[in-house]
């Protein structure tokens, strides 16, 4: 079960959190396209906050390949802030 207060997360359970198979998440992540995870050797964990933002993010499809660039582009000025910032 998971906990309101649990902050890292397995695979198994991220994939639980976001409502996808662990397989689909893998998928996603072997694919570049999933919520941003931690690799420490073979175990892989993700943050909640990763995956709220690929939440939000990923709810806002886009219609055309310039607004796809554009939600691209502000994901990419979003992660730097967060790496320059912290959390």
């Amino acid at each position: 079960m998971l906990s309101d207060r649990q902050v890292w997360f397995t695979r198994n359970e991220a994939a639980k959190y976001i409502r996808l198979s662990s397989s689909r998440l893998a998928h996603l992540a072997s694919e570049g396209i999933g919520p941003r995870f931690y690799k420490n050797g073979r175990t892989v964990r993700y943050h909640r906050d990763d995956l709220d933002a690929w939440i939000m993010f990923d709810e806002v499809r886009a219609e055309t390949p310039m607004e796809e660039e554009e939600r691209v582009a502000a994901q990419i000025v979003r992660d730097t802030h967060r790496e320059f910032f912290g959390r």
